[in-house]
């Protein structure tokens, strides 16, 4: 589930049923198809140097991968690092935090930027459009109860 051939049925599975329009999650693939190309990386790298050769290393690889899976298709390095977490092991080492959300924040780097220099197309769609103003995210009223809950959850 991690080869090469994998990754092409995935890749043209993923773009064939998008460009359809079937109203699909894409967040699995994606995670799938980085955690193929770092399996991938990994052999490459053991064939390179034997030090890739300890199966810890394949997992951190496998928890990056898998951040930046999550983090390219939603733009959001911290919870794709979160999503590492959760899914790769039952224990994490503190190390691969760094390393996932240093891959997290490349991945979601190239995304905005493959946003704007791509700007005919919608990079991220919405269910339900809504008309709030963009010049100040949060009205008065909000930040006062913002300002209550913090000191309530603090004490």
């Amino acid at each position: 589930y991690l080869s090469m051939r994998t990754l092409v049925a995935k890749s043209v599975g993923l773009v064939t049923s998008l460009g359809s329009g079937i109203p699909i999650g894409k967040e699995g693939p994606f995670v799938h198809m980085a955690s193929i190309l770092g399996h991938q990386m990994s052999l490459l790298l053991t064939n390179i140097n034997s030090m890739y050769l300890n199966e810890s290393r394949t997992s951190e690889l496998l928890a990056a991968a898998c951040a930046v899976g999550v983090s390219s298709n939603f733009a959001a390095p911290i919870g794709g690092v979160l999503f590492s977490i959760e899914v790769t092991s039952t224990y994490f080492a503190v190390r691969n935090y760094w390393r996932g959300f240093f891959a997290a924040v490349c991945s979601a780097f190239v995304f905005r930027l493959m946003s704007f220099f791509i700007k005919d197309e919608a990079t991220i769609t919405t269910l339900f459009t809504t008309h709030f103003r963009v010049d100040f995210p949060f009205d008065l009223q909000e930040l006062v109860v913002f300002t209550c809950i913090g000191v309530c959850c603090g004490v």
